[in-house]
């Protein structure tokens, strides 16, 4: 899931800057692709996939992300990964759930 999803934040956003118009869009475009991409290389349906995707714009700031969930830690897991460019910065977090 980490390779799948970093690979694509690297090949979407490279060159893209930070447009606030444009966020919630791209947003939404890239957890839905990631999903299905995540979903396509995954050898079992029995997982219910979940991605969610910040982006914001460089302006010297701090940010941080947290997440919860309750979840069974021998089947359950996630995977975050971070992209920045001149202009954006941007965290992609995979959750997989096994759903029995």
């Amino acid at each position: 899931m980490k390779n799948v999803a970093n690979n694509f934040l690297y090949e979407r956003l490279s060159g893209v800057s930070y447009d606030e118009k444009e966020v919630k869009r791209l947003c939404v475009e890239l957890s839905d692709e990631i999903k299905a991409r995540v979903r396509g290389s995954l050898s079992s349906n029995r997982y219910k996939i979940i991605v969610q995707v910040t982006i914001g714009e460089k302006k010297r700031q701090a940010v941080r992300c947290t997440s919860r969930c309750l979840w069974d830690k021998t089947t359950d897991n996630y995977t975050t990964v971070n992209y920045q460019n001149e202009s954006l910065w941007a965290v992609a977090t995979v959750f997989g759930l096994y759903t029995e």
